[in-house]
């Protein structure tokens, strides 16, 4: 696996070749996110269609949001999430298991803030650290703060 970078995608996008974009993606990245997916969908054909709906959206989803972009893996699999959350097979213990995220909600807004930038924007602990005028320590302090809430 080779990791894809927001800069490689935006070069596809700008020729207008979703096709290859969409097949670099897949080629990199549709191993992991079908393993993602089975964590919560345990019907392996439910899982294939999701993770096919998925790749089937992204031409439209990546036009609007590439720029936005910093680690493409963490944006497709937050993508893959709302899939497993809207799932129609998604189990009750398996839909606890996708909203753990929630439990979040008992912590400091700044530990929220800093938990979604980094596990769902799939921004860098130092990038949240300059954006927030934060040192990367106290960063990583407020991550294992979060950590410690979702594993209670």
């Amino acid at each position: 696996m080779t990791i894809v970078t927001r800069d490689q995608i935006e070069h596809y996008l700008l020729q207008g070749n979703y096709k290859d974009a969409i097949a670099l993606l897949y080629k990199n990245y549709s191993a992991m996110l079908y393993g993602y997916i089975l964590k919560f969908i345990s019907d392996e054909y439910e899982a294939q269609q999701i993770l096919v709906n998925l790749f089937t959206s992204l031409p439209s989803m990546l036009s609007k949001e590439v720029g936005q972009l910093n680690s493409v893996y963490c944006w497709l699999q937050q993508k893959a999430r709302h899939f497993i959350l809207t799932a129609p097979g998604l189990k009750e213990e398996d839909a606890i298991s996708a909203r753990r995220f929630e439990f979040l909600q008992n912590a400091a807004e700044r530990d929220q803030v800093i938990f979604m930038r980094i596990y769902l924007q799939g921004r860098s602990r130092r990038e949240v650290a300059y954006e927030l005028g934060l040192t990367e320590e106290t960063v990583a302090q407020s991550l294992y703060h979060s950590i410690k809430i979702l594993r209670k």
